[in-house]
Order: structure tokens, then C-alpha cells, then sequence
């Protein structure tokens, strides 16, 4: 084997993993934080160990919003989010990634199934974690909490802050 391989194996790896982790730096340097409304959750599931549970109002989208052809399960989705006052408000839905305007963001998701009239897309930024012992005081009014998301132009999100009211 030539002496060459094994550091420029080596090399490969180093620099894939750095690629990693300058790709969530670069939400916050490319990317633009929204605002959006949390729904409520069951209490029960709200605070476990470090961690808070977030449900999103755009995680459950009017059928009527989706553009194309009947979602799979697990499908990846391009969420068109529009600002509604202070918040952000799904627009639209499609397989394909959609054209934006200044008030708008695109972000992505998986297709996660429908009941009746509605599709659940979940994001990947349904958990916050939070320091040690200070969850209890995000409990209580999840209706009426923000989250502040930041989201990349090419649809990579993180949430940045959850608050209430």
C-alpha cells in the first residue's frame, strides 16, 4: 500500500467532520432568524431531563397548501414560511423547493402523514435543550411561547430561543 493513502484517508475524515460542524456555524452567519408560535403539548412530555419538547403551529399544515403530487411518508418537504405580523405562517408545501419573497423563508421537513384534512411535518427542531434545572420555568402557557429559529438559504434550522410571554 502506498504510503500516501492512510493521511490523505486521514485527511478526508478530519475535513468531512469539520464540514459538519461548519455547516451549523453557518446557519448563523448565512441564515436569518424568524419568530415562530409554539402549539400546546401534553405536560407530561414537555420536560424530560435536559431538554424541552417543542410542537410548532407549522407542524400541522391545511392539505389544501400542498403543491404536486400525494406525499410519502418519511418524504423529505420544502415548507414555504410567510411573516404574519411578528410570527412566520406556513404558506406552502411541495416536494420541490419553492421560490421565496423578502417576507418569505423556505425550510425543510419530513413528511410524517395526514389525518383528514391536514399533514404533520416535523422539522428536527422539536427539541430544546436548556440548561440543568431551568426547564420548570418554560412550562405552562405553550400556547402563547415563541421560539426564534434561525434558517439557512438552503433549509437547515436550529432554534436559537424559546421564551414566553
Amino acid at each position: 500500500m502506498k504510503r500516501w493513502l492512510f493521511p490523505l484517508i486521514v485527511s478526508l475524515q478530519v475535513l468531512y467532520l469539520v464540514g459538519m460542524a461548519g455547516a451549523y456555524y453557518a446557519i448563523d452567519l448565512f441564515g436569518e432568524t424568524i419568530d415562530l408560535k409554539t402549539a400546546p403539548v401534553d405536560p407530561r412530555d414537555l420536560f424530560y431531563g435536559d431538554y424541552v419538547v417543542v410542537n410548532y403551529e407549522i407542524s400541522t399544515i391545511s392539505d389544501e397548501k400542498w403543491i404536486g403530487k400525494e406525499p410519502q411518508y418519511n418524504e423529505k418537504v420544502y415548507v414555504k414560511l410567510k411573516k404574519d405580523g411578528e410570527l412566520y405562517a406556513a404558506e406552502a408545501v411541495s416536494h420541490q423547493a419553492l421560490d421565496t419573497e423578502d417576507d418569505e423563508v423556505l425550510i425543510t421537513g419530513q413528511y410524517k402523514g395526514g389525518n383528514g384534512n391536514e399533514l404533520r411535518i416535523r422539522y428536527g427542531i422539536e427539541r430544546f435543550y436548556v440548561e440543568e434545572n431551568t426547564g420548570e420555568a418554560l412550562e405552562g402557557n405553550e400556547s402563547e411561547r415563541v421560539a426564534k429559529v434561525a434558517v439557512a438559504p438552503w433549509g437547515q434550522k436550529k432554534i436559537v430561543s424559546l421564551s414566553n410571554p
